[in-house]
């Protein structure tokens, strides 16, 4: 483990609780050092061309202490220009050291504050999008003769509402559960400091097992009242889509920007201009996004939020219509309608609540039963006839639900809105959760009757699951998504550019191409660059092959390569980062060396032990000779220069899993068709 000295993060806490203490006012408030809107206002200026920031002699040879001047920078640059001011797709791979990020950003931002335009950039990984926004774009911000307005925005889950954390830390001790208590340890004095509201920055906060309190207090498109919230000021998602309007960059992710597809653009705006950075991951996190998935938490929060159990009626939507219609003079038969429907509704959510406990527990049951490491994919109804049979019924179940809902809300809108307490509030309400029931009832739907042959069907267990909750969740995705894309993505946006380090195979975008759809774009211009890197490997770089080792399905694989680890760590002292494709394996590794580590005062960093992604890098960078065991978010869209990383290990070279559900599916499906599939997908 690293060492900490703790002597200064007690004396910060006991000034935090002088400055705070309920009996006297707080002498000032911390805010936190975390922001997500860049704001580069400088006096009008001439655009600068491409050449006169990448030249040998141009503003990045004057500005950066250890400039090296790329050709292929330029190149790519100049071709990011020119697909922007043509209105053309752009396919761009840059190798590794061309510096592809600046080679984009610097045309956007030229472009956009030359045409008035958004350009709006996503990223595979949220490492690689903190480092455009933390360090790149400020680096540009202090160089570039060139005002912009940066934005840095993530998926409305990432975060906290300001009404539902009112709510929440206003209820009762009885109706607070203890777990959501010790949860809200960890997020008080971060709520007090956050100046973005967006979670990831709380790195005690463990959303995996407090999954089920976050939800209860996170951002939700349908319960969110927009300009009617008394918190619309304050909201952190309505002041990021108010800076959003005027902005020039907006850094997204790629979850965020499939979901923004399905969602007709509602957090991104409208925009013409899009970079997909990591773009190789597209089509993978396309599946994923444009899928839907469902857990217990999914189901059983919502039911609770529209009625609570008995411990906790009160709080839930039935327990606030039942207190307004008490206070309210309307005439005790329609209070006696509407109580009448409203306790229908409630006793149907009553009895969907075991229902949906089995479906899981059964799926998770199954799952944890095939030993496949979590994830067991579902290839025909006959083999899981037990779990289909629960989803049957339920389905029938939640219909009557959705239909005792829509009853509801058609009652309440018939009452007279003046004699009811917080009525507008209460109509919304019922409006949004007959919108969420609807949508819930189409996604038990695909479950339970799938398109097995366009669609994977999998269930996957939470290796850490909330507490007294089913680990299982229910995922459904596309095989194949270049129909999706085109119809989405390539139609709506005019000039996309794509690049990655990892495009091109052999000279040729062919591959890339068809799995992404673009070939299927026939009034459409697609621009092809390769741009080499300027890195000499062979001078620069040596590269061990571990041949000794038995090979990785050998049972005498896992025991000799931890050894080898372990005796690697013992006798390099330098900054090492080793990287793994499983986290079963990265678990395994760290129990093996985090002793030794710990008793030669060598920093070990785990992903997923102790701190977020951005945490534990940005104290890897620090030191010189740390160790940084990581995963599939480590593999790319890292920067890490000088001593701080001399030495990679890669435990397994990352194929895709032929076990993975969407890689497995796509393989029987390219066997339906006679196809190869290791020379077509997994070895192209």
């Amino acid at each position: 483990m690293a060492q900490i000295q703790s002597t200064g993060f007690f004396e910060e806490i006991v000034r935090f609780q002088r400055q705070s203490a309920i009996s006297t006012p707080p002498s000032s408030t911390k805010k936190s050092p975390y922001y997500n809107v860049i704001d580069n206002s400088l006096p009008a200026a001439a655009n600068p061309q491409i050449d006169a920031v990448f030249s040998e002699d141009g503003i990045f040879a004057h500005k950066f202490p250890n400039f090296e001047f790329r050709r292929g920078q330029v190149q790519m640059a100049q071709a990011v220009s020119d697909a922007f001011n043509n209105e053309d797709h752009l396919v761009v791979e840059a190798g590794t050291g061309v510096g592809k990020s600046f080679a984009y950003l610097v045309p956007a931002l030229e472009f956009a504050h030359r045409s008035k335009a958004k350009v709006v950039v996503s990223t595979n990984t949220k490492n690689l999008q903190e480092q455009l926004f933390y360090k790149d774009l400020p680096q540009l911000a202090k160089i570039l003769p060139v005002p912009f307005k940066a934005v840095l925005i993530k998926g409305r889950e990432n975060y906290i509402c300001e009404r539902r954390w009112e709510e929440l830390i206003n209820q009762s001790s009885r109706e607070l559960s203890s777990w959501d208590a010790q949860a809200l340890l960890y997020l008080y004095i971060w709520k007090l400091q956050t100046v973005t509201g967006d979670i990831s920055e709380n790195s005690s906060f463990d959303r995996g097992r407090f999954n089920v309190t976050w939800r209860k207090i996170c951002s939700d498109r349908y319960l969110c009242g927009n300009r009617r919230c008394q918190h619309y000021r304050n909201c952190h998602i309505m002041i990021l889509r108010r800076e959003i309007e005027n902005a020039s960059v907006v850094v997204a992710n790629h979850a965020l920007l499939l979901a923004d597809m399905r969602m007709e653009n509602s957090s991104l705006g409208e925009y013409r201009y899009l970079v997909i950075d990591e773009a190789h991951n597209l089509m993978s996190s396309a599946s994923k996004h444009l899928g839907s998935s469902m857990s217990y938490a999914d189901v059983i929060i919502l039911l609770n939020q529209i009625a609570g159990t008995s411990r906790r009626h009160s709080g839930s939507f039935l327990g606030g219509l039942e207190k307004a219609l008490i206070k309210s003079p309307l005439p005790d038969a329609k209070k006696d309608q509407c109580i009448s429907v409203a306790k229908h509704l409630e006793d149907v959510i009553e009895e969907a609540r075991k229902p949906s406990m089995d479906i899981f527990n059964l799926a998770s049951t199954m799952c944890t039963a095939a030993d496949s490491y979590n994830k067991l994919r579902i290839k025909n109804k006959a083999e899981a006839k037990d779990l289909f049979g629960l989803l049957s019924k339920f389905v029938l179940l939640f219909k009557e639900i959705l239909k005792a809902a829509k009853a509801l809300e058609n009652v309440i809108n018939a009452l007279e809105s003046k004699q009811v307490a917080s009525y507008d509030q209460l109509m919304e309400s019922i409006t949004a959760f007959v919108m969420r029931l609807s949508e819930m009832e189409e996604v038990l739907l695909y479950f339970s009757e799938p398109d097995l042959d366009n669609f994977a069907l999998w269930i996957e267990n939470n290796p850490r699951p909330d507490r007294n909750v089913p680990a299982a969740i229910l995922n459904y995705a596309p095989i194949e998504v270049n129909t999706f894309l085109k119809r989405l993505l390539y139609t709506q946006v005019p000039s996309i550019v794509f690049t990655s380090a990892t495009l091109a195979l052999r000279g040729s975008f062919r591959y890339f191409l068809n799995q992404s759809g673009l070939t299927l774009l026939e009034d459409k211009n697609v621009i092809e660059r390769i741009v080499d890197s300027p890195f000499d490997y062979d001078k620069q770089s040596k590269l061990l092959i571990s041949s000794f080792l038995p090979e990785p399905k050998d049972k005498f694989f896992q025991p000799q390569a931890m050894s080898c680890l372990k005796q690697i760590f013992q006798t390099v002292d330098v900054g090492t980062m080793a990287l793994f494709t499983a986290y079963r394996d990265l678990d395994m590794a760290y129990n093996e060396v985090a002793d030794h580590m710990y008793y030669s005062q060598r920093p070990l960093f785990a992903q997923g032990k102790v701190a977020s992604r951005s945490s534990i890098l940005e104290e890897f960078k620090k030191a010189q000779n740390a160790v940084l065991l990581g995963t599939s978010s480590f593999w790319e869209g890292v920067d890490v220069q000088g001593e701080s990383l001399s030495l990679l290990i890669l435990y397994k070279i990352p194929f895709q899993v032929p076990s993975e559900p969407l890689v497995e599916a796509y393989i029987d499906k390219l066997e339906r068709e006679d196809k190869d599939s290791f020379m077509h997908y997994m070895l192209p």
